[in-house]
């Protein structure tokens, strides 16, 4: 056996165990390592790296990315765009489907999205444990952005909101599963609030349908309560978190390279 292969094999069984529950954690599948946490981690870092890559430039202005954001950093880092010769699908920048939801337009912007994200991520992890929570954050993002790519593009979009409103989508299916009606009332209050954000500041709406619909068909097919009936599950969807994040990973390292190439002239 290539010994090459045998280590990657090795590092895939190791991410796997980190991310299924252990087993004095049975009974509550949410008690690993904070899944959001993590992700947070890789917004702020993303947010900051233009500060470093391109902050000497003299057009570059820090004060306006710090409140604004820059176009140009986030077409660059993979934000999915209208642009021609940009397209996921017609010029294979697919990458532009799975990194918008790790980049934002301003501090503002990235705490926002990082507050939210902090308040359900650990509600879903608590009920579907740490690999599907990845999955789902990564999954109703792509869905959400595939929405906006077909039902109203935009000139430039990113944003973890598709991924929050995926895991909103999976806690209202959830709470409607067992006719919650106080969490359906509040969370249904986020909805109406994130709308009516939408007539003061550009919200892509598209992308917030797509990620709800994909987070509510998740739940609906797998119900929270229903999680302890399938014992494979834990070790299933921890190798699917695995996956996901692989992906995540690989589409925002193929970003990075394509602008190196540009900005190189490449």
């Amino acid at each position: 056996m290539c010994p090459h292969c045998n280590t990657a094999q090795s590092a895939f069984r190791r991410a796997v165990a980190a991310l299924r529950p252990s087993k004095g954690a049975a009974s509550r599948p949410g008690e690993e390592w904070n899944v959001s946490t993590t992700i947070l981690g890789v917004l702020v870092f993303l947010f900051a790296a233009p500060l470093f890559a391109l902050g000497k430039q003299p057009d570059f202005s820090v004060t306006s990315y710090l409140l604004r954001g820059d176009a140009e950093a986030a077409v660059l880092l993979g934000a999915l765009t209208s642009i021609p010769g940009l397209d996921p699908f017609a010029d294979g920048h697919w990458w532009r489907l799975v990194v918008p939801s790790f980049l934002h337009f301003g501090i503002l912007h990235l705490g926002f999205n990082g507050s939210a994200l902090a308040q359900l991520g650990p509600r879903v992890q608590a009920g579907y444990g740490a690999g599907l929570t990845v999955a789902v954050f990564v999954l109703t993002g792509i869905s959400g952005f595939l929405a906006s790519h077909f039902l109203a593009p935009a000139t430039i979009t990113a944003g973890a909101s598709a991924s929050v409103f995926g895991l909103l989508g999976v806690i209202m299916m959830n709470a409607w599963h067992v006719r919650d009606r106080e969490s359906l009332r509040m969370y249904g209050g986020w909805i109406v609030g994130g709308i009516a954000i939408g007539f003061i500041l550009p919200i892509n709406h598209a992308a917030h349908f797509g990620g709800f619909v994909a987070g509510g068909l998740f739940a609906w097919l797998l119900p929270e309560h229903r999680v302890r009936l399938y014992p494979k599950l834990p070790a299933l969807g921890a190798a699917l978190g695995v996956a996901t994040a692989l992906l995540s990973a690989a589409a925002i390292a193929r970003g990075a390279l394509w602008a190196k190439d540009l900005l190189s002239g490449g």
